[in-house]
């Protein structure tokens, strides 16, 4: 099996079997470290999760989670009975692991995720939520290296904050940090794992969290997209924890801003940008009032997602959809998609090269009838720019959803619409994440 094994989740749960037995007489009532369960009931979380990637993965389960029970203890369970039952859930998953077919694939709801895959989810939850009660009570763990190497190299870990957890080299500390936990630990060296702040025998880790939500894929793919048209045109941009900006005028109908949690600081977004007339700005969790500062609302949307499915071997009705592959063919689907009066050259050949994107194409009778744009990120693939000419719609979205999954069999589904195509898109399959809102300054 190539990534996470079985034997590696073994090495996981060993790890806090060892560290929750040296707390298993302390009081499990206290809040576990930096969430609002208790120590019992976050145990009694990590009992249920393995339980329910064991089941999904066995059932080979293709859409969503299985319409099952969750597996709880009872109320008068002692931190001992939640340790013996970790151990009987944690054992039981490697068994399943170890006996389905290694090409088994399974839905997490997301994406579809192969064994390996559930291997390192089953291992990611049992690390970090035993690190949250060990920390709470005053205990130590360590997950080995190796475990935590094949854990990050999991790309069915969607949630994991991949910038943070690339701001250091030890694995451990790795996954800490990409999870957006902050915590004390005893001290250890500072070559190997990277900044730290403090001072003396312990040292403190810090990192904003980062609530992994589809409202925030969906906001960041989208940022991602508006980062390469923009840099196509030659704008220089700038990622951080807050929002993506472009420092000069973006190209027509992009974002100046598009902002990635749903409380940054304005004054700092607008320096990072040019805010004269015609400035916009992307509030992805539509949560900011910048109307003190000159701006008005453009208009009003909601994120969508469509969880993954795989491909469909049923014939889709409708026009058959191609990839954009050559600039002439770029500007015959830029034409069809702008109409009579949009801007000209606003998706440049550079566009095509790069390895996120492709261009989608639908014709009937030499004609294209319908386009949109997919750009693939970490955890989702969005869908944007989608087009349609009238009557064909509906079948034009079962077609390009068709081909998206054929390209990216695994993936999720993001982006957003508003108003009709809004319920169009949620007639095929995708769902509302959350509101967002386009600002715009016009004086």
């Amino acid at each position: 099996m190539v990534g996470m094994t079985p034997e590696d989740f073994g090495q996981i749960l060993d790890a806090a079997l060892d560290s929750l037995a040296g707390v298993a007489n302390d009081d499990w009532t206290v809040p576990a470290h930096g969430l609002a369960w208790s120590c019992w009931q976050t145990a009694d979380h990590m009992i249920d999760c393995v339980f329910s990637y064991m089941l999904q993965m066995a059932s080979a389960a293709q859409a969503e989670f299985l319409p099952v029970s969750e597996l709880h203890a009872r109320p008068d369970a002692t931190p001992d009975d939640l340790i013996a039952a970790l151990r009987g859930v944690g054992t039981s998953f490697i068994a399943v692991a170890g006996y389905v077919p290694t090409q088994t694939v399974a839905s997490d709801g997301v994406i579809l995720l192969s064994v390996s895959d559930w291997c390192a989810r089953a291992g990611y939850e049992v690390a970090m939520h035993s690190h949250d009660v060990a920390v709470a009570l005053g205990a130590t763990l360590e997950i080995p290296a190796e475990a935590c190497r094949s854990m990050l190299g999991s790309e069915g870990l969607w949630m994991l904050d991949r910038n943070a957890a690339e701001s250091t080299r030890d694995p451990w500390w790795a996954l800490l940090r990409g999870s957006g936990r902050s915590t004390t630990y005893p001290s250890r060296s500072s070559a190997a794992s990277g900044p730290f702040v403090g001072s003396g025998s312990e040292m403190l880790v810090t990192h904003s969290p980062t609530v992994a939500t589809w409202q925030t894929m969906a906001a960041s793919n989208n940022a991602e997209w508006c980062d390469v048209v923009c840099q196509s045109h030659g704008v220089a941009t700038r990622f951080d924890a807050e929002a993506w900006t472009g420092r000069t005028r973006t190209p027509p109908y992009y974002p100046d801003a598009v902002t990635l949690v749903p409380d940054p600081s304005i004054p700092e977004l607008l320096a990072r940008i040019d805010g004269s007339t015609g400035c916009s700005v992307k509030d992805s969790y539509a949560s900011l009032d910048l109307s003190g500062y000159g701006f008005h609302v453009l208009f009003d949307a909601h994120w969508i997602f469509r969880p993954a499915v795989p491909p469909s071997a049923a014939p889709v009705s409708g026009p058959p959809w191609e990839v954009v592959h050559d600039a002439e063919g770029l500007a015959t689907w830029e034409t069809a998609w702008r109409g009579a009066e949009g801007p000209v050259g606003l998706f440049r050949p550079e566009v095509l090269d790069h390895p996120a994107v492709k261009v989608l194409a639908a014709r009937s009778n030499e004609q294209i009838v319908a386009g949109a744009v997919i750009n693939r990120s970490a955890s989702a693939v969005g869908i944007s720019n989608f087009f349609a000419v009238e009557g064909v719609t509906s079948a034009a979205w079962s077609g390009c959803i068709g081909l998206v999954a054929s390209l990216f069999p695994a993936s999720a589904l993001v982006g957003y619409e508003s108003g009709a195509d809004l319920a169009v898109a949620i007639a095929h399959g995708f769902e509302e994440a959350g509101p967002l809102r386009v600002w715009i300054r016009e004086n």
